[in-house]
This record gives structure tokens, sequence and C-alpha cells, in this order.
């Protein structure tokens, strides 16, 4: 069978490609087996053959992914930056209509989660209210004038809790 496909390479000042040159994908293959295809619209797609969604998207249902951004060194400084250019936040998103909570680890162990439901739990991977803290929590002033007050239920300068220490 003909598919009229032409493979570029070539060099062109001090770049060099590699593509085709008509209106197909580019596969690169390991072992006989493909690992990254670039569709003919741009996206990229890693353990999927189908980037449909994103430009770039990685594995299929069931993958995990794992990013390690340090040198491989005992001190390790990574940074993974998201960012949304319609208003500058950070989206973090599941679909999964029967769990679907985002969780936050770290040395292996559950720290934070964020229930389906939108509670938000610390030290708890089950939270039951809107915050739900399990073991102790600090509140701590920024000035003077805030020493002690926790505000509950207003706006109100008015409207605090006190809590003072013996001292």
């Amino acid at each position: 069978t003909t598919y009229n496909n032409i493979l570029l390479a070539y060099a062109q000042d001090a770049t060099s490609h590699v593509g085709t040159y008509s209106n197909h994908d580019l596969v690169l293959d390991a072992n006989s087996t493909e690992v990254i295809r670039v569709k003919a619209n741009g996206n990229v797609g890693i353990g999927t053959n189908n980037p449909a969604t994103y430009k770039l998207q990685l594995g299929a249902a069931g993958d995990k992914i794992g990013v390690d951004l340090s040198s491989g060194g005992v001190t390790r400084t990574s940074e993974i930056e998201l960012y949304n250019a319609s208003d500058g936040s950070i989206n973090l998103k599941t679909n999964n209509a029967s769990t679907g909570g985002i969780n936050f680890h770290t040395q292996s162990a559950q720290r934070l989660t964020i229930a389906r439901g939108g509670n938000v739990g610390i030290g708890t991977d089950d939270p039951q209210k809107n915050l739900d803290i399990q073991g102790q929590f600090m509140v701590r002033p920024t000035s003077n004038t805030t020493i002690g007050r926790v505000l509950i239920g207003s706006t109100s300068s008015d409207a605090y809790l006190e809590l003072k220490d013996a001292s």
C-alpha cells in the first residue's frame, strides 16, 4: 500500500530537523513498539498513540507518570510549574465521579486530602467537614493587634474567639 509519506532529515543553519513533509503523524519506536507519537496537528503523545486532547499527553489509562527534575543527588531541588494563562491560577483536576479526590504526600505519607465533595483533610484521608484537621494545629498572629484572635462566623472585627495562654 502506498501512503505517500515523506520522511525528512536535514540540517538548516545550526538546527537539525527530522519530520514528515506530508500531513501524517511522526512515530518513534523502540524495540519495534511505538513510544512517542507526534500528530500532524502538533499534539505529542508518550505512552499513547492518540494524543487528541492536549498538546502533550502522557500515558494511557492506568499508567503512572513520574517526573524527576533533580540532578539525582542527595539534595534535590525540584520544581514543577503549572500555570493557567487566563488567570495565573494552578488547576489540578480529577474527573473520576466515584472517587475523584486530590491527595498530597510527603515522605510517602498522605498529608492533605481534598475529597470529591470539596472537604479538606489535614492528617486524615477521609475529611468529614469543610476542614477536618486530625492532630494539633497552630494559628500565629502577624502583629500584636491580632494576638489570640480567631474570626468565627462573621466578617465583623468584633466577632472573634480569644484564647490566651497562662502567661
